[in-house]
């Protein structure tokens, strides 16, 4: 989450910053994350999620979220939410930042202290 915030920069258009939660999943078996705009805040679903990489990747994910124009114009596109253009940048985040933000955290991973 700090590294997002630091590296991936915020969204100026908000007048307050992003909150993470991380709760469980009751609805859907298989969505591992969420940005509510109307909030600002950015669910991870503990419970659909399996390995580090799936948890950096749903926070990048989500963070790109945040960064867009989700409230104005998000919900306007009459496509497949897999060719929504919103998730494909938000993909290009996960590809792009995904091996940038691991080589900053893993040695904090199974760190015994």
């Amino acid at each position: 989450m700090n590294w997002c915030r630091r590296e991936l920069g915020i969204n100026k258009r908000k007048t307050y910053e992003v909150v993470w939660k991380c709760v469980k999943n009751t609805e859907c078996d298989k969505e591992c994350g969420q940005y509510l705009a109307e909030e600002n805040e950015i669910h991870i679903y503990w419970n659909n999620l399996i390995t580090i990489e799936e948890i950096v990747t749903t926070c990048i994910h989500e963070w790109a979220h945040s960064k867009q124009p989700i409230r104005s114009h998000y919900f306007k596109w009459q496509g497949s939410y897999s060719k929504n253009p919103f998730e494909v940048e938000a993909r290009k985040y996960e590809k792009k930042y995904t091996p940038m933000c691991w080589e900053v955290i893993k040695h904090k991973v199974n760190r015994i202290n």
